[in-house]
């Protein structure tokens, strides 16, 4: 999959993670499932892994949310993941949450409509 493909304007519908179909109906959904999943199957490490990831400006995941814009709780987690983003940048952030685990943008297809 390539992490450079515009999706602006592009519904998604779904996506198949490691073998599995998800339905979704919004981008911000993606992200927040391809999050809920990878914490279900690495939860001892999961926060340790992604909190490395951030911005300049903004934090990707935090135990916080007052430190984030679009705060969204990971399942029963006490983690939270930005959502403040386009299209574009939450396919981008699955790819790097995926890479925080040893996974491959291979292991990710997003079927759009």
């Amino acid at each position: 999959m390539s992490v450079k493909e515009n999706n602006k304007g592009k519904r998604i519908v779904g996506f198949r993670l490691l073998g599995k179909y998800h339905s979704v109906d919004t981008w911000k959904e993606l992200l927040i499932t391809v999050s809920e999943l990878l914490y279900d199957k690495h939860k001892l490490d999961f926060y340790d892994k992604v909190k490395g990831l951030h911005g300049s400006k903004l934090i990707y995941f935090s135990m916080n949310p007052k430190e984030m814009r679009e705060p969204r709780q990971i399942g029963d987690s006490i983690i939270y993941v930005e959502t403040k983003w386009d299209a574009n940048a939450m396919k981008t952030m699955c790819i790097k949450l995926m890479g925080c685990f040893g996974y491959s943008d291979q292991e990710l297809t997003i079927v759009k409509i």
